[in-house]
């Protein structure tokens, strides 16, 4: 089977997305300092609670987004399900993904937060920064299609994964 042009696209944009989410891990815990903090689940947890004002902030951004259009275009404006316009279904499908990349994001980075080493704590504030920046890449990309939103979506859920996975490994084998 074939892949269409806006497939390969989509497949580049992931895999970039994806070799970025490791590059952001290695670097973090390599080359960030580890933060000087007592090694209690209270001091990990205060020290890693703020930077989720990052990820919080993109949602908080496809909020007032949607509500702004909504308020400026009459056919919108009740919030029900008008015909949608293209600007409309991109804000919805924004704010949706957002919302679920968020939702997965926090808890994963609370998990880690309790499980990682000390010294590895130091990736939390790189992964909400990182997640920040690849959700404002994702919303340009919507005018260019998925091929254009593929780098922004991989950048923010292929970190989440590999934060998954890192967080299992830690809390089976410590």
């Amino acid at each position: 089977m074939a892949l269409s042009a806006g497939q390969k696209g989509v497949a580049r944009g992931m895999a970039a997305g994806a070799a970025a989410s490791i590059v952001l891990w290695v670097g973090a815990i390599t080359l960030l300092p580890a933060p000087a903090i007592a090694d209690t689940v209270a001091a990990r947890l205060a020290f890693a609670l703020p930077w989720q004002l990052v990820p919080l902030l993109t949602m908080l951004f496809g909020i007032a987004w949607l509500a702004r259009y909504r308020f400026f275009h009459a056919n919108a404006i009740d919030g029900d399900n008008p015909p949608a316009d293209a600007a409309l279904m991109a804000g919805r499908a924004f704010l949706e993904n957002t919302v679920e990349q968020v939702l997965l994001t926090f808890i994963t980075q609370m998990v880690l937060a309790v499980v990682l080493p000390l010294g590895w704590l130091q990736v939390l504030p790189a992964l909400a920064i990182w997640f920040g920046i690849c959700r404002v890449l994702f919303r340009l990309g919507y005018r260019g299609g998925a091929a254009a939103r593929a780098f922004g979506f991989a950048g923010t859920f292929y970190p989440t994964v590999i934060g998954i996975a890192v967080a299992i490994w830690f809390a089976l084998f410590g």
